[in-house]
């Protein structure tokens, strides 16, 4: 069956005067939070959204330097950051400039919803700190070597994949 968020489309391409109408078996509701408020008030996303108050608290427009437009995160949760090590996950917590590259490292400037992929093609994906290679499996849509276990949730801003492990930035080589 082919649905549009939790709708089920019952009638398909109704031909209008102006358009192409989609019949569905439920009223489509604009989505109320924003990716920030879904990261905030979900419990498995707080680390994320720790890591993202303490980048504002020292650059008050890095929320809305990638918020003011629609734009698609990876959105680690809690247990893909206690995975990199209690020292590893204090250490990035203290250290602003890694953190904010592992917070960029998670966004990318455009919506990228999970229809749009076709399988056995692998697609490089540039986040707001480098690129990211994306496919999907039998089993699902994989970014880098992570799984993504929620894919889809749809917001006011964007569109949030919950992912399995955190997309550490590799370092970038200097040029000589």
């Amino acid at each position: 069956e082919v649905g549009v968020e939790s709708a089920i489309i019952e009638d398909s391409d109704i031909e209008g005067q102006n358009g192409v109408i989609h019949v569905v078996n439920k009223v489509l509701t604009p989505p109320s939070h924003s990716i920030m408020e879904l990261l905030q008030s979900k419990e498995e996303y707080s680390t994320m959204a720790d890591a993202i108050h303490h980048i504002q608290e020292y650059e008050p427009q890095f929320l809305s330097s990638i918020t003011n437009h629609s734009f698609t995160m990876f959105a680690p949760t809690n247990k893909a950051f206690e995975e990199l090590g209690e020292d590893n996950l204090h250490s990035l917590m203290k250290n602003r400039r890694k953190l904010k590259k592992m917070v960029q490292n998670h966004v990318v400037d455009n919506m990228f919803a999970t229809g749009s992929i076709h399988t056995k093609l692998q697609y490089n994906v540039q986040t707001e700190y480098q690129t990211v290679k994306v496919h999907k499996e039998k089993d699902g849509l994989m970014v880098n070597s992570a799984h993504v276990i929620e894919p889809d949730v749809v917001t006011r801003d964007g569109i949030v994949h919950c992912i399995d492990q955190v997309l550490v930035p590799e370092r970038r080589r200097r040029k000589t």
